[in-house]
C-alpha cells in the first residue's frame, strides 16, 4: 500500500511503501511518529477508537501545558490544507481543510466523497454527526448532499483499509480507562488469562490471571493473580511488562487489520523483546499489517530477522526540509553497511 502525506504535521510533502511488516528507522524527527499517526486516522479520524475520536487521542499526545489545539495537524501551523491518501487498487484520502478557526474533516473513497465533522483549529472541540454526509467533489469540496443517517460517524471505519490501531508507551494509561468499561468481555472471550500465562513465558513470575478489584477506599484497579493467589497491581509492575501486557490485550480484543506501534523498544530487556516479537508472528499470522518504529538498529535487524517468513522491510525514514524520503532495506544490507562501518541512522544522505 501506497501512503501520500502533503502538509500534514512536520511532513509537507513525501510518500512510504506499506508492507506487511515495516520497521522504521531514523534519526528524532525524521517523520516516523508521522507515518504511524497518519495510518491511525486514516479510516476516519472522527471514529471512536478508546472511547473518543481518534483525531482527539493524537491531540492529547501532542498538548503542551494547556495548549490542546488542533493546528497541529497542518504543516508549520499555518497551512489551510492537508492531505493523507492511502493507495493500493483503491484510493482513500483523508482532507483537512481550514476555514477560519474551523478545520472541516472529508474523507474520499474512490469516487464517493464525504463530509465528517469539523475541528476548532485554535481550540480541543470536535464536532462530528449522526449520519456521513455525501458530497461533491470539487476542488473546494464545498459542503453538499445529505447525511447518511444509518453510517454514523464515530463508527463509520473505510474498508478499503479496516480499522487501524495505534500504541504509544504515553497512552498506557488511557488504553486502561478503556479496559475498564470493557472487562466483563475480555473476561467473557477469554483474553485475561490467556495474556496473563502468555506473559509469564516471557518475565519471572508465574501468572495465571488479570484481575479488575477494588483497592483502597473502593477504587478499582487491574491486578496481576500470581498462581498462589496474590494479586500484584498493574502499575507496580517493571513498565515493560506494563506495555507488553496492555499492547496484547488491546489488540487481542480489537483485533486491527493493522497494529502501528511507536518506540517499540522503550522499557524492554532482550528477553521481552524477544517474548514481543514471538507474539508479533502471531499478529502477522491473523493477517494484520505491522508498522514499528524503533530507535534501536538492533531491535529493528532481531525483528526483522525473526520474522523472515513475512517479508519484513527496514525501512530507513529521512525528513529534509518537510520532504519525507524512505528506503526500504533488508537484513542482509543493513549488516553488510554495518561491516562498512556505515549506521544507516546516520547515513541518510549516503542512502536516500
Amino acid at each position: 500500500m501506497r501512503l501520500e502525506l502533503e502538509n500534514f504535521k512536520g511532513v509537507r510533502k513525501g510518500s512510504i511503501n506499506i508492507e506487511n511488516l515495516n520497521i522504521l528507522v531514523g534519526g528524532n524527527n525524521s517523520g516516523k511518529t508521522t507515518i504511524l499517526e497518519s495510518l491511525f486516522i486514516a479510516p476516519n479520524p472522527l471514529r471512536d477508537v478508546l472511547r473518543e475520536p481518534a483525531i482527539s487521542i493524537l491531540k492529547s499526545l501532542h498538548s503542551t501545558l494547556e495548549s490542546e489545539a488542533y493546528t497541529f495537524i497542518f504543516h508549520n501551523y499555518t497551512g489551510k490544507l492537508a492531505r493523507i491518501s492511502c493507495s493500493n487498487g483503491f484510493k482513500l484520502e483523508i482532507k483537512f481543510q481550514r476555514i477560519g478557526d474551523d478545520i472541516e474533516v472529508y474523507m474520499i473513497e474512490n469516487n464517493d466523497a464525504y463530509f465528517v465533522g469539523t475541528l476548532r483549529a485554535w481550540g480541543s472541540e470536535e464536532r462530528g454527526f449522526l449520519g456521513l454526509a455525501q458530497v461533491t467533489e470539487d476542488g473546494s469540496l464545498k459542503r453538499r448532499g445529505q447525511y447518511i443517517e444509518s453510517v454514523s460517524v464515530g463508527s463509520f471505519i473505510s474498508k478499503m483499509i479496516g480499522e487501524t490501531i495505534y500504541f504509544h508507551p504515553l497512552l498506557v494509561r488511557k488504553v486502561w480507562e478503556y479496559f475498564n468499561y470493557h472487562w466483563i468481555e475480555f473476561r467473557n472471550l477469554g483474553l485475561l488469562s490467556k495474556i496473563a500465562g502468555r506473559i509469564s513465558e516471557g518475565v519471572a513470575g508465574d501468572y495465571d490471571d488479570l484481575l479488575l478489584e477494588p483497592f483502597i477506599d473502593g477504587r478499582r484497579t487491574i491486578l496481576m493473580r500470581t498462581r498462589d493467589g496474590r494479586g500484584i497491581r498493574l502499575g507496580d509492575m517493571g513498565s515493560g511488562v506494563q506495555t507488553l501486557i496492555t499492547l496484547m490485550l488491546l489488540y487481542e480484543f480489537i483485533k486491527p487489520k493493522m497494529l502501528l506501534i511507536d518506540d517499540i523498544e522503550s522499557h524492554m530487556n532482550p528477553s521481552l523483546l524477544i517474548h514481543v516479537t514471538s507474539w508479533f508472528g502471531g499478529v502477522l499470522k491473523d493477517g494484520a499489517k505491522l508498522v514499528i518504529s524503533t530507535h534501536s538498529l538492533e531491535a529493528a535487524k532481531f525483528i526483522a530477522g525473526s520474522l523472515e517468513d513475512y517479508a519484513p522491510k527496514i525501512t530507513l525514514i529521512t525528513l529534509r526540509n518537510g520532504i519525507l524520503n524512505s528506503k526500504n532495506l533488508t537484513v542482509e544490507e543493513v549488516e553488510e553497511l554495518e561491516k562498512a562501518g556505515i549506521d544507516v541512522r546516520m547515513s541518510e544522505s549516503i542512502l536516500l
